[in-house]
């Protein structure tokens, strides 16, 4: 793939925090953004719809076996965790309810298979409130940027 992810995790204050940052994004962005928000499942769609009339950026939330395209920001449905899989030419989105986590989804499990999928084209963002779900996977992040 030829383009970047960002994958970020927010949390408590999480959407009023977004709007300082995605609606300043470019519409012709190079990056595909992944976006968990600790929200109850039955607000991730109506969220995504705010997002999406307010940035640059094509806002959706995320559906299971969409195809990843830059420009693009998908917000992990409530309820699931948001994974990516890397085919030969593209990338999905793939929704699962396993494993079980204390957050569903879970920024530590999103961000694990974007690095897994884009590699050192992946950045990370924690926002606020997050507690330690995301932690573990910035570190990895970190890391396998700085090695490459």
């Amino acid at each position: 793939m030829d383009y970047f992810a960002i994958a970020i995790g927010i949390s408590t204050g999480g959407p009023r925090t977004i709007y300082d940052v995605l609606p300043k994004l470019p519409a012709e962005l190079n990056a595909a953004i992944f976006l968990v928000q600790h929200i109850p499942p039955q607000f991730t769609k109506t969220y995504a719809e705010r997002l999406d009339a307010n940035c640059e950026l094509k806002v959706v939330e995320a559906q299971d076996d969409m195809e990843i395209k830059p420009g693009y920001v998908y917000v992990g449905r409530g309820g699931y965790h948001l994974k990516v899989r890397k085919g030969l030419k593209s990338a999905n989105i793939h929704l699962s309810k396993t494993p079980q986590h204390l957050f569903m989804p879970s920024v530590n499990i999103m961000m694990d298979s974007v690095l897994s999928a884009f590699g050192n084209k992946t950045i990370g963002v924690l926002m606020t409130g997050m507690g330690n779900d995301g932690a573990k996977s910035m570190v990895k992040i970190k890391n396998l940027v700085v090695t490459q």
